[in-house]
């Protein structure tokens, strides 16, 4: 929250007490995504170096874990570090790590940033065929996560329509049933009122 409100200073100490406290617990997981949501911190604020030490620890941390999924968010985390400090070999390595990983996940959004992060890296070492190839991926996957995406929302708005329509329906019903009910109370009462 103080993140997003661009409040770094109180944010970096809700992340630190969070990270104390899950030490004491020794949620790896969560000491895992608290150091990398205090790196990501760190590189707003542009404390590079304190960034770099808390991503490599949850990469060390998720790597103890079997975790693919946080070490490569993680792992694309900090090739954009070095990326930032001009360290492009290492900055490259970290990248092609993350890619590989991503397609072991499977994460499309991974993949994604990933290939985007390959396509910079190459493209500044001024290898141009490789920056346009990753390019090319990470175009193909935005696409894919993009029609995802609407292809979901149309569902989701189709899924409440017909949702609505049946609430719709049902109270109809329900309120012919109540007019029946009262036609037959009235057909009833002047029944037995003629009779």
């Amino acid at each position: 929250l103080y993140e997003s409100q661009n409040n770094f200073e109180k944010a970096e100490t809700y992340f630190t007490q969070a990270l104390e406290i899950r030490l004491d617990i020794g949620d790896l997981r969560r000491i895992a995504s608290t150091e990398m949501s205090l790196g990501n911190l760190y590189v707003k604020t542009k404390k590079l170096d304190k960034a770099a030490e808390l991503l490599n620890s949850a990469i060390e941390i998720y790597e103890s874990m079997d975790e693919k999924y946080g070490k490569t968010n993680v792992t694309i985390n900090l090739s954009r570090i070095y990326q930032q400090i001009n360290l492009l070999d290492t900055s490259l390595v970290l990248a092609k790590e993350a890619y590989k990983l991503s397609h072991i996940v499977g994460n499309k959004t991974l993949i994604k940033n990933a290939s985007k992060l390959l396509s910079d890296i190459y493209y500044s070492l001024g290898s141009i065929d490789s920056s346009y190839y990753y390019l090319q991926e990470y175009n193909k996957i935005y696409e894919e996560i993009y029609v995802e995406d609407k292809e979901r929302l149309i569902l989701e708005n189709e899924y409440k329509y017909q949702t609505k329509a049946k609430e719709i329906e049902i109270e109809l019903l329900k309120s012919k049933n109540r007019n029946n009910k009262q036609k037959i109370l009235i057909f009833t009462i002047t029944a037995i009122t003629i009779i």
